[in-house]
């Protein structure tokens, strides 16, 4: 199939599907929410979210219409912040971690673990950050060797989730192994 070479100078407003040589069905005729211009995206281009707006200029006055939306702004969702949010666990988060949370102990654990995610594999190094310090019981006051673990951050993020089945892994599975 004959295809327009894309590059920089290419306005995709001019391109023409008989010109393309490329089968109806593949494009969309789009038209733009802000300045109501007719254009054409490729169907996998408007499947991803693409085909509201035609150029930057319009898809950042789209944002910023859609921004004074109140159902869409974040910071107008005041229904679910604090004692209203299904996960909410008492302002824990906001407690300070204990004095002796600190550097010596965090490396301590690292070098235990081999400077090693102890959930997905990923090595520091490769990280491009120190490994975040888990505490396996979620207790910030228990600084037992044996309930902190070394996580990168992706990690981290994930395991605060499903908190009671995420201690029984740690528990059984990973505590075992770093141990040993």
């Amino acid at each position: 199939m004959a295809q327009m070479v894309w590059n920089k100078n290419t306005d995709i407003r001019t391109w023409n599907k008989s010109y393309v040589n490329i089968k109806d069905e593949e494009w969309f005729n789009c038209e733009c929410k802000i300045c109501q211009k007719k254009f054409h995206l490729k169907k996998y281009a408007v499947s991803r979210g693409r085909g509201v707006t035609c150029s930057k200029k319009c898809y950042y006055s789209h944002r910023s219409n859609l921004m004074k939306d109140k159902s869409f702004n974040p910071s107008y969702r005041v229904d679910f912040s604090g004692e209203n949010n299904p996960n909410w666990r008492g302002g824990i988060s906001q407690k300070e971690y204990p004095w002796n949370f600190n550097v010596k102990l965090k490396e301590r654990i690292r070098k235990r673990d081999n400077f090693t995610c102890q959930l997905c594999g990923c090595p520091e190094k490769e990280s491009k950050r120190k490994l975040d310090i888990h505490h396996i019981d979620y207790n910030k006051e228990n600084l037992s060797e044996t309930n902190l673990v070394t996580l990168c951050r992706s990690c981290n993020s994930k395991v605060n989730w499903g908190r009671k089945e995420w201690e029984l892994y740690f528990q059984k599975e990973v505590l075992p192994n770093v141990l040993t």
